[in-house]
């Protein structure tokens, strides 16, 4: 990975460390599908208006997408906010130390997909990490 992978992956970390924070913050004064719908219109609203100003300046061919990149879109979308709903009625009742590194062993998940599904070569080196990502969550969740 070059220079700007990792800085990008690392704010990634700190920013998705410090929303658990939040996440956990919020969620001991509502309930996980308050919280879930409140951050989705939340979310809305804020790319909302970026998004119409962009499609109001480009042509509609920028958004000119065959059948499956619509299905795969949905697929992204509804699995990513799908597991969202699952983490928040976790983390709501759970200790954030242990409810996000045990949610965020989805590594191991994505490396089988990508074996299995996307026909992405094995290599050891990733067998290794996958099989450390399950490590370090016991660690971390016993």
């Amino acid at each position: 990975m070059n220079g700007s992978v990792v800085s990008m992956g690392v704010l990634t970390m700190l920013c998705w460390g410090v929303s658990a924070m939040f996440d956990k913050l919020a969620l001991n004064r509502m309930s996980p599908k308050s919280f879930f719908y409140a951050r989705l219109w939340l979310a809305a609203a804020i790319f909302l208006v970026p998004t119409v100003a962009f499609v109001a300046k480009r042509s509609d061919r920028a958004f000119a997408w065959d059948g499956q990149a619509v299905a795969f879109v949905m697929g992204s979308v509804g699995f990513t906010y799908l597991g969202m709903i699952f983490y928040y009625y976790a983390l709501s009742s759970g200790a954030a130390s242990k409810v996000v590194p045990f949610c965020a062993a989805y590594p191991a998940i994505t490396f089988l997909c990508g074996l299995l599904v996307l026909k992405e070569p094995f290599s050891a080196s990733a067998l290794c990490g996958t099989l450390l990502v399950g490590a370090g969550t016991y660690l971390l969740t016993r």
